[in-house]
């Protein structure tokens, strides 16, 4: 016996062989990254030109990416996490506006199209300081 086990077809022979012996780890760099833990991984992949791209570098230093990400592709992956959450709310919002649970691509659209009601701002609120006679420069 060879020690491959009792199955010797040529098929299972050919798969034994071509497994990696830790399918689910792969090296980046020095380290060894284990994949297993994140289950399904969905890409995207988005191309921007003109002003879609500016405003999508305004809002990546609004946000200040740069402080919670150590690569493009790290920032590209919160910025698109963010906009699942705020897609997920609208879409919160919306079905509690209509009934409609399930709104479609168009229809979402349009109502994010619609011009809003602007909420007024809350006043700024004043705060009067006690007057101090240790920390005031009073002339007199």
């Amino acid at each position: 016996m060879d020690g491959l086990g009792v199955d010797s077809k040529p098929a299972n022979l050919l798969r034994r062989a071509c497994q990696p012996a830790h399918p689910a780890r792969f090296s980046k760099g020095r380290r060894m990254v284990n994949t297993s833990s994140h289950g399904r991984v969905k890409r995207f992949h988005a191309e921007f030109r003109g002003d879609e791209a500016v405003e999508i570098d305004i809002l990546e230093v609004m946000l200040r990416l740069d402080e919670v990400a150590r690569t493009r592709i790290e920032a590209d992956t919160r910025l698109v996490r963010l906009a699942l959450k705020a897609l997920n709310l609208m879409m919160t919002e919306y079905s509690q506006r209509t009934g409609q649970r399930y709104p479609t691509y168009t229809v979402l659209m349009k109502y994010l199209d619609e011009p809003r009601e602007a909420t007024a701002p809350e006043p700024a609120r004043v705060v009067n300081l006690p007057k101090s006679s240790t920390g005031s420069r009073e002339q007199g």
